[in-house]
């Protein structure tokens, strides 16, 4: 562990830009462009937001969009190379969100629901 150094350090502040007062929900970080991907969203509100942090100090909101509040999510993973979110709610719904990765906009991002499970979902997992 000795052969192991720090190359950048820094701080990472998260502000919801599309609602007011959103908390961070989960984090992913991407080794592939150094970036980390924020959910931030509200179960009072039912909002949500997704934001992504670059390593040179930029912000992208990638997507934002309502959902039922009784909705808890228990998993989120970001396909860099598909351009591609992935939430699974506990209610059952699977959410895909698809956005553009010249100009990410989240009123270009394309939200839908690929899936639902009736008697709703206990726990997620993606494997590596």
């Amino acid at each position: 562990m000795k052969n192991l150094r720090i190359l950048n350090k820094g701080q990472v502040v998260p502000q919801s830009r599309t609602y007011p007062d959103l908390a961070v929900i989960t984090s992913k970080f991407d080794v592939i462009n150094d970036s980390i991907t924020i959910v931030l969203g509200s179960h009072e509100f039912g909002i949500y937001e997704i934001q992504q942090f670059t390593k040179t100090g930029e912000v992208k909101i990638l997507a934002s969009f309502p959902v039922k509040t009784s909705d808890k999510l228990l998993n989120f993973v970001h396909f860099e190379d598909s351009l591609q979110l992935i939430l699974v709610f506990e209610n059952g719904d699977i959410i895909n969100a698809t956005y553009d990765s010249v100009s990410p906009d989240s009123d270009t991002t394309m939200v839908e629901i690929v899936g639902s499970i009736d008697c709703g979902i206990h726990a997620a997992q993606w494997s590596p």
